[in-house]
């Protein structure tokens, strides 16, 4: 016989859905629902508000307030406010950390389930029960729900982490199409807006990137920016392959072995352009005391041939890295770096040389009078190099062109202390160099990927920087404030100094009956990045053809109405 308080308790849960159906048909405040715990209804009146984002908000703190942890995600994820969302998901990791202390779980879990657990244990297979039957079951309150196993033994899910991981890896093989971003395509779309709110609730939820997001959906090429404001969403949009690695660990396309963009050095550029100059660069720079024993090295030395060379790379030393604008331990920096000293070898003729980029040292010849040039130093840097960039007139759509990098090159001279005098121009061997890697600069990246890597990382700056300009955020009505300080810092240790890149070639030719001698010492330089005179409204070029400005209307055509999928193909026609 069932006892008269669990009737009385039964008909008062009965009453409570009666009155909730009753309040349901005359539209009840959402928060008439939480309080009862009709999250399903609160869920239908927040998507019917004026403000569903801020009702979604209230559900989420109430799920969170009860424990309901799982179904407080959930939630979250329909929050389109990235703002918002950034806040319910801080409530969510701080009861994560308190859970389980006492007073921090909930008013249900101080319901009293006495009576119910009585009721089970003395009419469900009664000798089962270790308290009234002598068996091995027993039963506890648990608070989001319980299990019954086939032989009738009411047991808590033990929750493994390990599982949950490998069912979301499932879920986004699936959802996100992580089966199917490893195709090549020649126009893939990806939204930012999405992409962010995807990572930010697999963070929630203790999980990385999958594979598809940490590569930016194959992504090796970036042709054009673009705003939705009626879906509030921000795009990219460009080629994208199937990837592997190569031989140095690059993860590069398949088919055509460029290097595919990353999503750490999205953010770090996001990072840099909405947060701090939007400028960045590296430079190595020798030391001036280095310098100055050099040239007295040169203009004392007796010493020929190897050990001339063993001389002079003792003497010069090492040169030092300082990187600006981004972490020194983060990829892009790593990148830049890597690049500058690259082609400082090429340019010394220390690395092969490419075909129409002749090395410095193969460059030097006497003037019309017989001189060589005198001892300097050689200053090459990599600059932006973009052939134009393109908007429609409303500044929602943008298209880069161009291989977007350059070498720069000045001339400078050294005194006797070793202090470096600024010429502000490049002449002769110096300013042929930079002229002619500019101009080859794709068979250059062809043949040593480090620089098609250094271009992915101006594409990527140049996205953030349109971002910021043009405010395309302000036009979506959408932040970034998960992608824009997702970086994460890279295991290996910063690069701070490097051998100097030396080389040398003696030049001699007899002049009034004198035999004249002239050494190449070595090089400095960096990357700047400032897309400050790129991005100026006078220096975008409009363009108001049809087939251009339809590209959005094309590619949104396709767009997955679902929110989680991040990413699809569309065309250009």
């Amino acid at each position: 016989m069932i006892g008269t308080n669990f009737v009385r308790g039964f008909a008062a849960a009965v009453i409570s859905v009666v009155a909730v159906a009753g309040l349901n048909a005359q539209q009840a405040p959402l928060e008439t629902y939480v309080a009862d715990g009709e999250y399903s209804l609160a869920l239908e009146r927040a998507n019917r508000s004026d403000a569903p984002d801020a009702e979604l908000l209230k559900v989420v703190n109430a799920q969170i307030a009860t424990g309901s942890r799982e179904a407080a995600l959930s939630v979250i994820g329909q929050i389109t406010d990235a703002e918002l969302r950034s806040e319910a998901l801080e409530a969510y990791a701080d009861q994560g950390l308190t859970q389980g202390a006492p007073g921090n779980q909930g008013g249900i879990t101080q319901a009293d389930f006495d009576q119910l657990i009585d009721l089970i244990q003395n009419t469900i297979a009664t000798e089962t029960w270790a308290d009234v039957g002598g068996g091995e079951g027993t039963v506890s309150a648990y608070p989001a729900g319980v299990f019954v196993d086939g032989a009738g033994v009411l047991k808590r899910i033990k929750k493994s982490k390990r599982l949950r991981r490998k069912r979301a890896a499932f879920k986004d093989a699936v959802v996100d199409g992580q089966a199917d971003v490893r195709r090549a395509s020649d126009f893939r779309v990806i939204s930012l807006t999405r992409l962010e709110r995807k990572l930010q609730l697999r963070a929630a939820e203790g999980l990385a990137p999958t594979a598809g997001m940490k590569f930016l959906g194959g992504l090796t090429e970036l042709q054009f920016v673009f705003v939705d404001p009626t879906t509030k969403e921000i795009f990219i949009a460009g080629k994208a392959e199937a990837w592997t690695k190569d031989r140095q660990g690059r993860v590069v396309g398949k088919e055509s072995g460029h290097p595919i963009l990353l999503l750490e050095d999205l953010s770090v550029c996001l990072a840099n352009a909405l947060h701090g100059s939007g400028k960045f660069g590296c430079s190595i720079v020798p030391r001036q005391e280095n310098l100055a024993r050099t040239r007295e090295f040169v203009e004392t030395t007796r010493l020929r041939g190897k050990q001339f060379r063993k001389g002079m790379q003792k003497a010069l030393g090492r040169q030092d890295i300082e990187v600006h604008g981004l972490p020194e331990n983060s990829h892009a920096a790593r990148v830049i770096v890597e690049a500058d000293y690259h082609m400082k070898l090429l340019g010394m003729g220390i690395e092969s040389a490419v075909e129409d980029v002749p090395s410095y040292l193969d460059r030097v010849e006497p003037d019309a009078a017989g001189n060589f040039p005198p001892m300097d130093v050689v200053r090459w840097w990599f600059a932006m190099d973009y052939d134009k960039l393109i908007s429609d007139e409303s500044e929602t759509l943008f298209e880069f062109r161009g291989p977007g990098v350059q070498v720069l090159a000045e001339t400078e001279f050294l005194n006797r202390d070793g202090q470096r005098l600024h010429t502000g121009k490049a002449v002769g061997p110096t300013a042929g160099f930079a002229r002619d890697f500019t101009r080859h600069f794709d068979k250059v990246a062809t043949q040593y990927p480090i620089y098609q890597e250094l271009n992915n990382i101006f594409d990527l700056a140049i996205v953030a920087n349109l971002i910021r300009e043009f405010g395309l955020t302000e036009k979506a009505g959408q932040k970034l404030p998960f992608l824009s300080r997702f970086s994460q810092p890279d295991s290996r240790p910063a690069f701070k100094e490097v051998d100097s890149v030396m080389n040398s070639a003696v030049r001699t030719h007899v002049k009034d009956g004198q035999k004249w001698r002239h050494t190449i010492v070595g090089v400095s330089g960096g990357v700047a990045f400032d897309a400050s005179s790129l991005l100026k409204r006078e220096s975008v070029e409009l363009e108001k053809g049809r087939e251009f400005t339809s590209i959005p209307v094309v590619a949104l055509e396709k767009s997955p109405k679902r929110l989680d999928r991040w990413w699809w193909d569309s065309s250009r026609q």
